[in-house]
C-alpha cells in the first residue's frame, strides 16, 4: 500500500484542498525518506513516545525534525523555502492531534526578523505605479485584503460580491468579503477596498465585463496561476525598487499583517479573522458581523491605501469635464436669452452693455429686465 493511502495521511489531508493539499503531498516524502518510516509508523511511534517519562524518547520526533532542518540547510534551503518543508511535517503531526513542541527560535525560516524585508506602503506604491492593470488587482488583493496567492488564483467573478443588481461595480466604499482559506480550512473575513474595486472595475471593463469565470487570466485567456502572478510582480518590483529587494507576493500579506498589528484599535481576535488564521472554537461561535469587520477594516485602511491620490485626480478630472459641459450648456442658454433681451430692450430704446446684463444699473433698466423675465 502506498503511503498516500495510509489512515494518518487521510486524516491529515481532510479539509485541505487545491494547491495546499498538493504542496503538502509534495513536501512530506522528503521527511519520510529522511527518517525511513511510513506515516502510520511515525504516528504510532509518536503515540508511544508521548507516554514515556524519558525526555529523550518523549521528544524524539522534535529532535528528528531539528536534524532534518539542519540537513535542509546544508542543501542550501533557507528562509521561506526552509520554513515550508518544516511546516508540512509539523502539520502532519498537529492535524493528527499529536503536535510537536519546540522551544522558541528552534524552528528557523519564515518568521520575520530584523534582517527580513517587508515592503513599506511607499514601496508598494512604487511597484503599483508601474504594474499592469491585472497585476494591480492581484497586488491589492494581497496587500489590502490579505489574500494568499493560492486563493487569489481560485477567485471566480460570479462568487464575488462585486456587481450590483444593475450589473455595475460600485467603487465608493469598501465591500465585505468572506473567502475560504484552503491552507487553514477557515474563512477569512476581510473587505475589498474601494481602491481594489476601482481597479477591478477597469480591469473587467477591459475584458468586456464578464460576469463569470476566473477573475484574473493569463495573456492566453487561461486562469492566472499564483506563481505566474508572483513572477510578474517580482519583475515589476525589480524595475521599481532595484535588485536589492527579493520580492515575493506573500510579503504583501505580511505587510498587511503589519498594518493590522500597528493599528491599536483592532483587537488580536479581529486581526486573526482579517488574516484568515485558525481560531479557537469559542470565537467561531461568536462570529463578528459584516459591519463589525467593516468598522475594523476602516480603521486599518489608512495604513493600506496606496492609490487614493490617483483616484482623486481622476475624480477631479471627471468633475471638471462635467462642469465644463454644464458651462457650455449655460453659455448657450444665456446667449439665447441675451439676444432676446437685446431685441426687447432695443424696441424700447435701451441698449445692453457689451459686458453683460449684470452691469445694467439704472432702476428703469432693471424694471425692464424684471418685467421681461416675469413675462
Amino acid at each position: 500500500m502506498s503511503w498516500k493511502e495510509e489512515k494518518s495521511v487521510e486524516d491529515w489531508l481532510q479539509g485541505l484542498e487545491g494547491k495546499t493539499r498538493n504542496n503538502y503531498m509534495t513536501y512530506l516524502p522528503k521527511f519520510l525518506q529522511f527518517v525511513n518510516k511510513s506515516p502510520d509508523v511515525m504516528l504510532g511511534e509518536r503515540i508511544k513516545d508521548l507516554a514515556s517519562t524519558d525526555p529523550k524518547k518523549k521528544f524524539r520526533y522534535e529532535q528528528l525534525v531539528l536534524a532534518y532542518q539542519d540537513s535542509l540547510k546544508k542543501e542550501g534551503k533557507k528562509g521561506y523555502t526552509l520554513h515550508d518543508y518544516i511546516k508540512v511535517v509539523q502539520s502532519f503531526f498537529s492535524r493528527n492531534r499529536m503536535p510537536l513542541v519546540f522551544r522558541k527560535g528552534e524552528i528557523q525560516g519564515g518568521r520575520p526578523s530584523r534582517h527580513e524585508w517587508i515592503p513599506t506602503n511607499a514601496q508598494v506604491r512604487m511597484i503599483y505605479s508601474i504594474a499592469n492593470l491585472r497585476d494591480k488587482v492581484g497586488l491589492l488583493f494581497a496587500f489590502q485584503s490579505g489574500i494568499n496567492p493560492i486563493d487569489i488564483e481560485e477567485l471566480d467573478i460570479e462568487k464575488m460580491p462585486i456587481y450590483d443588481d444593475d450589473g455595475q461595480i460600485q467603487t465608493t466604499e469598501h465591500k465585505y468579503f468572506e473567502i475560504y482559506r484552503s491552507k487553514t480550512g477557515c474563512f477569512t473575513q476581510t473587505c475589498l477596498s474601494n481602491e481594489l474595486l476601482h481597479d477591478i472595475d477597469f480591469y473587467l471593463k477591459s475584458r468586456n465585463n464578464p460576469k463569470s469565470g476566473p477573475l484574473l487570466i493569463s495573456h492566453k485567456g487561461d486562469r492566472l496561476k499564483g506563481e505566474d502572478l508572483n513572477t510578474s510582480l517580482r519583475e515589476t518590483a525589480r524595475v521599481a525598487l532595484g535588485d536589492k529587494f527579493q520580492f515575493k507576493i506573500t510579503l504583501l500579506r505580511k505587510a498587511y499583517q503589519n498594518a493590522l498589528d500597528n493599528t491599536p484599535t483592532i483587537s488580536k481576535n479581529y486581526s486573526e479573522l482579517l488574516m484568515g488564521h485558525s481560531l479557537g472554537v469559542g470565537l467561531h461561535y461568536s462570529k463578528p458581523s459584516e459591519q463589525e469587520i467593516k468598522t475594523s477594516y476602516d480603521q486599518v485602511f489608512p495604513r493600506l491605501s496606496i492609490n487614493g491620490h490617483v483616484q482623486a485626480r481622476e475624480d477631479i478630472k471627471d468633475m471638471k469635464h462635467e462642469m465644463g459641459s454644464m458651462k457650455d450648456g449655460l453659455d448657450l442658454v444665456f446667449g439665447v436669452l441675451r439676444k432676446m433681451v437685446e431685441k426687447e430692450m432695443g424696441q424700447q430704446g435701451y441698449q445692453v452693455p457689451a459686458t453683460g446684463m449684470g452691469l445694467v444699473t439704472k432702476p428703469s433698466d432693471k424694471e425692464v429686465l424684471e418685467k421681461y423675465v416675469k413675462s
